[in-house]
């Protein structure tokens, strides 16, 4: 699965400053230290067999495997991480922020350590490019720049990492409210498809990282809010080895509610386990299990008549039904490091992925089983001191079956077997020309098959969709003394054309269909000054064969490609410090998503906003920390969006804002205690928070566009920690 936090021990002569001889040593000495190479006879006969090995089973083991950084930064200094912590640097892009070539964001690292809240919505918010719609805790959407804003009901077309396991299933679809926010020490989002690390998907991709503090410590919290809001978490860290070689966390939190909507209810629970051993100083392994319990209830989208009058009701026939889904879902994985040498590094990963629902709907019921199977493995391989290469494949393979009945009758309406198998290969070479000047190229290739059989005819479909290639080019420019940082890439990126959307209405494969492709230009600023850092990126995207969803039925979809679009736009994020206690952060996304080419029928909607994207976002942040009390308030803005391809019913615009305070006390040199208080929706703004995009009217009900948002409501967490 995961874990890209090992290279080497940060102490100094013995385990022999990997990182810091790439980037200083090589500069600043005319030869190593010797004591860098007193392993011993044995050790260096190991690392010659072991590099022969390689060379000749390189073919089977696919040992290829991705740094995902451009990590140039000659003050990184190994000593301040611990053998966990240092390959993540080399490969996350720790080093320097601001010579990033990629678009990503990130949030800071206290943000995410006294974030409370039971999902990710208002963390990936407070970024550029990117936007959450929460329509329940169970219904959710999130898009990049535009990419994967018509999904119905879920987030498709953006790939979702956790560590090193795509939590992405084989129909492109990730289920983002799987992974509670309490487990993760960082978010990162990519936001285009650059990195042909990730799978150059057009919308690029979010990774999602474990924590990593490992201090022995025992911490519980309690939340109660509105709407009948309970949530506990509780974590023990501790190390079965004195030496402080395998330390572990386990993670148990419940979250319950009864929901501010009819037919609501929501009850989770969720239990993680993380296991870390360093064998030896170059060699060491990682294990990681999440078990998912999720009970929910379904109350769908509204008319405009009841949204705006009734906004708790459920929809008619999802509240009559009482339907809901109930499932559960396990992610495992191991992953194996090993530093062949001081330059190169070795990295493999397992991971399964188990999920059974049942899922009750107004129009039939649902049962799922899906299981799959993800191999990564990458090298990562520092030619001199100026050049990194790295390479890897992923490979997935996913099972999954599926059949309807109607509620309470034992016959079937559909019983089929599916497999999906996809393919990355990636390389990507990083080279500092000179002192200002740095770059990186990359090549990605994606292979995607299908098999689909019915249990009740034999029917069987076996389709195998052409090998995709997409490079990426990148460069960097530093002024000011590395203050000012300018980069510009271009990138071609793609879509695989997932199962549902393959099919046609009457279950048949759609051989017209094409998958989504197009190029992506970035050119950004990045600057950074003691108390203000900013990057301001203009981005221009163009979508060839995008797909969108025409609804059949309530319950059937089907998929065309609507020709092409253009996305383009600019964002920018800030940070100020105006004072040791005070601090404002922004985010600005400004977008301009049109329909170039679209003809659907009789209809041309060609030079058409975009549906599902709103003209402008806003973010503002606000806080106030003395150390012992904070105070925050988070301002979010949205601009018109339109919800209809014709552009002539759009959402309204709206403002949100957040207020939240903490109060930290520190009892004693173990015990401390963290009370947080937080009013969302301040100012009762009536908003929907997610839309169906194109809802039909069946019979003489009004097509369902909204979900309403939550109004003005309240949480308290109080947490209690222990270390040991």
């Amino acid at each position: 699965m995961v874990a890209y936090f090992c290279i080497l021990q940060g102490k100094k002569r013995r385990y022999g400053l990997a990182i810091k001889r790439l980037f200083d040593e090589a500069k600043n000495k005319n030869q190593l230290d010797p004591t860098i190479s007193q392993a011993g006879n044995e050790q260096k006969r190991f690392n010659l067999f072991f590099k022969h090995y390689l060379m000749r089973h390189l073919c089977i083991l696919c040992l290829f495997c991705y740094s995902g950084s451009f990590a140039q930064d000659p003050e990184f200094d190994t000593t301040k991480y611990s053998l966990w912590e240092i390959e993540g640097e080399l490969i996350e892009i720790k080093a320097k922020p601001n010579q990033q070539i990629f678009s990503v964001s990130s949030l800071p690292v206290k943000l995410m350590q006294e974030h409370v809240e039971p999902q990710v919505q208002t963390l990936l918010n407070q970024m550029a490019g990117i936007w959450m719609e929460s329509g329940a805790l169970n219904t959710n959407r999130i898009s990049i720049r535009g990419v994967g804003n018509r999904e119905p009901f879920a987030t498709s077309r953006i790939k979702v990492y956790l560590d090193e396991i795509p939590i992405t299933d084989g129909f492109g679809e990730t289920s983002m409210e799987d992974i509670d926010p309490s487990i993760l020490s960082k978010i990162q989002v990519w936001k285009n498809p650059s990195s042909s690390i990730w799978g150059a998907g057009l919308g690029g991709m979010i990774h999602l990282q474990t924590q990593k503090s490992w201090d022995p410590s025992y911490s519980g919290s309690i939340q109660v809010g509105s709407f009948g809001r309970v949530r506990s978490v509780q974590q023990f860290k501790q190390n079965w080895d004195p030496k402080g070689n395998a330390p572990f966390i386990i993670n148990y939190n419940l979250t319950k509610q009864d929901g501010y909507r009819d037919n609501n209810q929501y009850k989770k629970h969720n239990l993680m386990f993380m296991q870390r051993w360093r064998m030896s100083e170059k060699f060491s392994m990682q294990l990681f299990g999440l078990y998912i319990d999720l009970r929910s209830e379904i109350p769908s989208s509204l008319g405009w008549t009841d949204f705006n009058n009734n906004p708790e009701a459920a929809a008619a026939n999802w509240g009559m039904t009482m339907g809901y889904e109930d499932y559960t879902k396990t992610i495992g994985g191991i992953s194996f490091k090993y530093l062949i040498s001081d330059e190169l590094i070795w990295t493999q990963s397992y991971a399964i992925n188990s999920f059974k629902s049942d899922e009750l709907r107004p129009f039939n019921r649902l049962k799922e089983g899906r299981n799959n199977f993800t191999v990564r493995q990458r090298l990562s391989w520092q030619l001199d001191s100026k050049s990194h290469i790295q390479a890897g494949i992923e490979w997935f393979n996913e099972e999954y079956d599926w059949n309807t009945a109607l509620d309470g009758n034992p016959q079937l309406l559909t019983d089929q077997s599916e497999s999906h198998v996809l393919f990355n290969g990636f390389l990507q070479l990083q080279h500092q020309f000179n002192p200002r000047l740095y770059g990186f190229a990359g090549i990605n290739l994606n292979t995607t098959t299908y098999d689909i059989r019915s249990q009740l005819n034999n029917d069987k479909l076996d389709y195998q969709y052409d090998p995709v290639f997409n490079p990426s080019i990148g460069l960097g420019y530093s002024l000011l003394d590395e203050k000012l940082h300018l980069i510009g890439s271009l990138s071609k990126g793609f879509n695989p054309i997932n199962i549902e959307d393959a099919l046609n209405s009457s279950g048949q494969l759609n051989p017209d269909l094409k998958p989504e492709s197009g190029w992506s230009t970035d050119l950004g600023f990045r600057l950074t000054l003691v108390d203000f850092n900013a990057s301001l990126t203009l981005y221009s995207l163009g979508i060839k064969n995008l797909i969108v969803q025409n609804r059949i039925t309530e319950e059937i979809f089907e998929s065309i490609n609507a020709g092409k679009t253009s996305h383009q736009g600019l964002e920018l994020e800030y940070t100020y410090r105006m004072h040791k206690n005070w601090q404002i952060r922004g985010a600005y996304s400004f977008l301009d998503h049109r329909f170039i080419d679209y003809i659907n029928g009789a209809n041309d909607y060609s030079g058409n906003a975009l549906t599902g994207s709103p003209n402008v976002r806003f973010f503002h942040h606000l806080e106030f920390d003395n150390q012992k009390f904070s105070a925050s308030m988070y301002h979010w803005y949205t601009g018109d969006t339109p919800i209809k391809d014709d552009g002539l019913i759009s959402g309204d615009a709206y403002n949100l804002l957040n207020f939240e305070m903490r109060y930290k006390l520190k009892l004693s040199e173990k015990w401390s205690l963290a009370f947080t208080a937080v009013v969302n929706n301040l100012l009762d703004a009536h908003y929907a928070s997610m839309y169906s995009i194109n809802a039909s009217s069946f019979g003489s009900a009004e097509p369902r566009y909204f979900y309403p948002g939550l109004p003005r409501h309240f949480l308290g967490d109080l947490k209690v920690s222990y270390y040991f």
